[in-house]
């Protein structure tokens, strides 16, 4: 099966410069996107690590199980990368002052 997919991203009008995010991966059928909290501290930090961090761990967490992936172990590497995500983004806080209260709305999807 040859899956194509396609991504863009736009700064709108509110904000000065874009914060969002993405990593396409149709060779490991992963697909995510993140938006950094417009007004909080670094978000454009924030969205890049969730894209980088669930879609790694995730590619990862599914070439350890095999080419057979059921759609649980699927969900499963997907909730378990985005955990991964939400607790690097936190400690990056914790770890660069001027990155403290960042964050990033994400949406992802393995097929």
């Amino acid at each position: 099966m040859k899956i194509e997919m396609i991504g863009l991203t736009d700064t709108g009008v509110v904000r000065e410069h874009n914060e969002d995010d993405f990593v396409l991966r149709p060779e490991d059928y992963v697909a995510v996107l993140a938006d950094g909290m417009g007004g909080h501290q670094a978000g454009e930090v924030a969205s890049q690590l969730a894209v980088d961090v669930i879609a790694e761990n995730v590619t990862q967490r599914l070439q350890e199980v095999g080419t057979r992936e059921s759609a649980k172990q699927r969900r499963e590497a997907l909730r378990a990368a985005t955990l991964q995500a939400n607790a690097d983004i936190l400690q990056t806080g914790i770890d660069r002052p001027e990155c403290l209260g960042m964050g990033a709305t994400v949406v992802a999807v393995t097929f």
